[in-house]
C-alpha cells in the first residue's frame, strides 16, 4: 500500500515534466524509479521499445538504402547504430507501472500478466485519490479580481506567498469607457472577492456586481473608513467619470493605499483563516514600504510647490494635494471626449501669459492636443499616467507608479 500511494504522489510530478522542455532529473535515491534491465521493462501505451545494445552502443534494425547517422554510409538489410534516445518522464512512468506490476500482488509466480498489470494500475489510482484528497483537505485560496492596476498591485503585495490577484483593466485600457470581455464578466460573477473603488466609478461592473446576487465579497474602497475622498474640482455636470461627487484616484494618496492593503488583509483573512497571518504580515510589510515611498517623493518635489502646471485630465488632485503641487487647469474634463475650442482657447491664453511651466499628457490618449498647445506656448511637454500603463502588473507596479509621476513633475517643471 506504501508503493500505491508513493506512486501516486510521484504521476502529477511526472506529468507537469513532462510538458516541460528541459530535462527532468529525478534522485536516484528514489528506489521506486531505479532502472530496470531492457529485457525485464515492458512498454505500454504509444511508448517506443529500448533499442537493442551492443559494445555499449544502441542498435535498431536498418532498411535498404537508410544513412548511418553516426558514419554517414549506407546499410542494406544490416543492423545499424543510432543516437540513443533520451529519456522522457514517459519513460519513467512505464517503468514505474512495470516495477508495480512485478512486485505488486498477487505474487504467486503462476499468476498471469494482465493480473499483475491490474494490480498495478489499482496502486496507481489509488495513489492518485490519497494525492487529490490531501488536496481537497486543505482550504482553496480565494479568487480576488481588481478593478485596474494599481489596486491589483497593492493586493498582490497582501496575497503575496499565497496567491495572485486577477486583474480586468490591463495595460493601455482606460477604465473610462471599459467593457467586460464575456470571460471577465463570468470571473466577476465567480470570485471570491471583488475589489473596486465604487460601483460608479467602475461602471462597468455595475451590471456583473447585480449578478453575483450575494455570492461572494465585494470591497468598495470609497466606502472604508478613515479613506481620504476628494470631491471633483469642477461641476459635477461637467464631469463623465467622477459621479455623486467622488473622484475615483483614490489610489495617488499614499495614506489611502495604506488603507486599501490593510482593509484587504482583514477580508482576506476572515475568508481565508488558514493564511490570515501571512495577508496580514504581507500588510505591515507593504504600510512600510508606502511610508519609505512617500517620504522619498516629499524629499523628490520639494521646491515643487508653486511650479503652475496643466494636466491632461483631472486623475491627479489625490496626488497634489498630498504633495502640495499647483495645477492651473486640465484640457479636458472627460478623456473620452476631445475639449470644446472655447476650453484650448483659453488654455492658449493662459500659457501664452507665461504663468504655467509645464503641460502634461498621457499614454493612453492621444497627444495631439498636448502638442499643438506646446508649439503655440513654448511651455514644456510632460507625460504623466495614473495608471501605470506601460509597466508591468505586480506587486511592484504600484511602487513603480507613483516613483515615476514624482519623477515625471520634477523633470517637466524643474526646466524652468
Amino acid at each position: 500500500m506504501k508503493t500505491c500511494i508513493v506512486a501516486g504522489l510521484l504521476l502529477p510530478l511526472l506529468a507537469n515534466a513532462a510538458r516541460a522542455e528541459t530535462p527532468m532529473v529525478v534522485p536516484s535515491s528514489v528506489p521506486l524509479l531505479r532502472s530496470l534491465p531492457a529485457s525485464r521493462m515492458k512498454t505500454g501505451g504509444d511508448l517506443p521499445r529500448p533499442h537493442r545494445q551492443k559494445d555499449g552502443m544502441q542498435y535498431q534494425w536498418g532498411t535498404k538504402g537508410q544513412t548511418n547517422p553516426l558514419e554517414g554510409k549506407k546499410r542494406i538489410g544490416h543492423r545499424m547504430p543510432v543516437q540513443p534516445r533520451e529519456k522522457t518522464p514517459y519513460d519513467l512512468l512505464s517503468k514505474m507501472e512495470n516495477r508495480l506490476a512485478l512486485k505488486g500482488r498477487p505474487s504467486q509466480s503462476d499468476a498471469s500478466p494482465h493480473r499483475k498489470r491490474l494490480w498495478a494500475r489499482a496502486c496507481i489510482v489509488a495513489g492518485l485519490l490519497v494525492a487529490l484528497l490531501a488536496n481537497l483537505a486543505r482550504a482553496e485560496t480565494p479568487v480576488v479580481v481588481a478593478s485596474v492596476q494599481p489596486i491589483h498591485s497593492l493586493l498582490a503585495s497582501v496575497m503575496k506567498g499565497v496567491g495572485r490577484p486577477e486583474l480586468l483593466v490591463e495595460g493601455q485600457a482606460s477604465e473610462h469607457g471599459y467593457t467586460l470581455k464575456p470571460s471577465q464578466a463570468r470571473l466577476v460573477a465567480t470570485a471570491g472577492l471583488v475589489v473596486l473603488v465604487d460601483p460608479l466609478y467602475e461602471t462597468f461592473l455595475a451590471k456583473p456586481l447585480e449578478l453575483r446576487q450575494g455570492k461572494g465579497e465585494t470591497l468598495v474602497l470609497a466606502q472604508l473608513p478613515g479613506m481620504i475622498v476628494l470631491s471633483p474640482r469642477v461641476e459635477p455636470q461637467e464631469i463623465h467619470h467622477h459621479h455623486e461627487g467622488i473622484d475615483g484616484h483614490l489610489w495617488l494618496n499614499p495614506l489611502n493605499a495604506k488603507i486599501i492593503v490593510n482593509a484587504a488583509a482583514e477580508k482576506l483573512a476572515s475568508m481565508d483563516p488558514e493564511n490570515g497571518a501571512i495577508y496580514r504580515a504581507n500588510a505591515d510589510e507593504t504600510s512600510e514600504k508606502l511610508t519609505k515611498l512617500d517620504d522619498k517623493l516629499k524629499y523628490l518635489l520639494k521646491g515643487m510647490e508653486k511650479k503652475h502646471y496643466v494636466v491632461f485630465h483631472d486623475a491627479y488632485q489625490y496626488f497634489e494635494q498630498h504633495y502640495g503641487l499647483s495645477p492651473a487647469g486640465m484640457i479636458t474634463t472627460d478623456p473620452d471626449r476631445p475639449p470644446s475650442a472655447r476650453k484650448l482657447a483659453a488654455l492658449r491664453e493662459k500659457l501664452k501669459a507665461g504663468k504655467t511651466a509645464c503641460v502634461f499628457r498621457e499614454p493612453q490618449f492621444p497627444a495631439d492636443v498636448v502638442r499643438r498647445l506646446v508649439v503655440d506656448s513654448g511651455a514644456n511637454e510632460g507625460v504623466l499616467d495614473p495608471q501605470g500603463a506601460a509597466l508591468t502588473p505586480g506587486e511592484g507596479l504600484y511602487f513603480a507608479l507613483l516613483t515615476e509621476l514624482g519623477e515625471g513633475f520634477v523633470a517637466c517643471l524643474g526646466e524652468q
